[in-house]
């Protein structure tokens, strides 16, 4: 049945998203700056640099948010790319957030945190 075979790749998207999600906000990233994504780590920087390289910059956003985008409901959509990138910049603050705090414990909890947050922005309806 298609109903059954929509459900089911559902299923497999927001695994796919979740893992994602945990691929980018876990420990190893949040330990490591200088090898992580330069959104967490530079955007106020970006921003102040020559229209090439935030030109280059948005070429790659643009991709990412593309590939997180492909994981959604409706992953064709202008609503999945928005909401794509609404996590993208969720995820982006919730790895400065746990890299500006000290305790290890405290930092964990709020990477957990913005994965839960991002899992149910992606689950929520789209009101768009």
């Amino acid at each position: 049945m298609k109903h059954d075979r929509s459900l089911d790749e559902d299923q497999r998207r927001g695994l796919a998203l979740e893992g994602a999600i945990r691929r980018y906000l876990n420990r190893a990233h949040l330990e490591d700056p200088a090898e992580g994504c330069p959104s967490a780590a530079l955007l106020p920087e970006i921003a102040r640099q020559p229209l090439s390289t935030r030109q280059d910059y948005e070429k790659a956003l643009r991709s990412y948010v593309s590939s997180l985008a492909a994981l959604l409901p409706d992953a064709d959509s202008a609503a999945s790319r928005r909401r794509a990138t609404a996590i993208f910049g969720l995820m982006v603050g919730t790895l400065q957030f746990a890299r500006a705090v000290p305790d290890t414990v405290q930092a964990e909890q709020i990477l957990e945190g913005g994965v839960e947050a991002a899992l149910q922005l992606a689950r929520a309806p789209s009101s768009y």
